[in-house]
């Protein structure tokens, strides 16, 4: 999680995560308007490129060595979906809406947690 909010935060997109002290102003590097000149460890404009890359090579080499499992759920369907347009075959529309139901099923899950947590339902730790 820890990595994934240092990428975020290199493009502007997130804000210090949960629990986090709030920034210490306006020059600070993780200010809610973004990354700020004044950083002293910069990222490299390359790093999308980087990510990217090292994203496909995994994805590929886990459908090559799972036998055409693909490790990213994403990655996966759309590909198969183009194949599936490509050659003709049926069960495009099973594939375009992979994504979406994948997004609502997070949504539902997210409200239904946080109304049990608001209702005193869902309680971590043991008793």
């Amino acid at each position: 999680m820890k990595r994934v909010f240092i990428i975020a935060a290199a493009f502007g997109i997130a804000g210090p995560p949960a629990g986090a002290a709030e920034p210490a102003g306006p020059g600070h590097s993780m200010s809610r308007a973004g990354p700020t000149p004044s950083r002293a460890t910069p990222f490299p404009p390359a790093l999308p490129v980087l990510l990217s890359g090292t994203a496909g090579c995994v994805d590929t080499a886990g459908f090559l060595a799972l036998q055409g499992l693909f490790t990213a759920h994403v990655t996966g369907n759309f590909v198969t979906l183009g194949a599936s347009l490509v050659l003709g075959t049926t069960g495009a529309i099973a594939k375009l809406m992979a994504l979406p139901v994948f997004y609502a099923v997070v949504v539902a899950t997210r409200l239904v947690g946080s109304a049990m947590t608001a209702r005193g339902g869902a309680r971590s730790g043991s008793s």
